[in-house]
């Protein structure tokens, strides 16, 4: 397998926080693979593909702008480039 710096940020990130996390990036580089075989390491996890699903797209953006029951926190994750993965 191809080790990615992606590998390393979830890892990285999910040792910190527990709160959800959207990963977005150019198409082709192995961002679905990487995001599910982080997941096997866990007994469970939920993966929301806003491509395969977009109906999914309403409930975050009923969340961001209030009409959701609840709030919650964004944190951005840095990599070594510093680019932001959210």
């Amino acid at each position: 397998m191809l080790q990615r710096k992606i590998d390393t940020c979830l890892q990285d990130y999910y040792k910190k926080s527990r709160n959800a996390l959207l990963i977005t990036g150019a198409r082709q580089i192995g961002k679905t693979y990487s995001i599910r075989k982080f997941g096997e390491s866990y007994k469970s996890f939920v993966e929301i593909n806003f491509v395969e699903m977009p109906e999914a797209a309403a409930v975050i953006k009923s969340a961001k702008n209030g009409t959701a029951s609840k709030k919650s926190r964004n944190d951005g994750l840095r990599c070594a480039n510093h680019q932001e993965l959210w």
